[in-house]
């Protein structure tokens, strides 16, 4: 189960949750696959055509969680 993105919500309540560093700048993880309660959100580097992996494990911080 893909979700291209996160909410607005989200990403404007919690944005730490999801922003990593990657190559000298802070990039989104809001991709995501679902896997029950688990998820996996991700960034692609297009410049690289690199997947990197962000967060793997329990749902992250949303309008439904805190």
């Amino acid at each position: 189960n893909y979700a291209p993105s996160v909410s607005d919500n989200a990403l404007q309540k919690f944005p730490e949750d999801y922003t990593i560093h990657w190559n000298d700048k802070d990039v989104l993880i809001g991709p995501h696959i679902r896997i029950g309660d688990a998820r996996i959100h991700f960034y692609h580097d297009v410049a690289t055509n690199t997947i990197v992996i962000g967060h793997i494990g329990r749902h992250l911080r949303d309008k439904t969680t805190s």
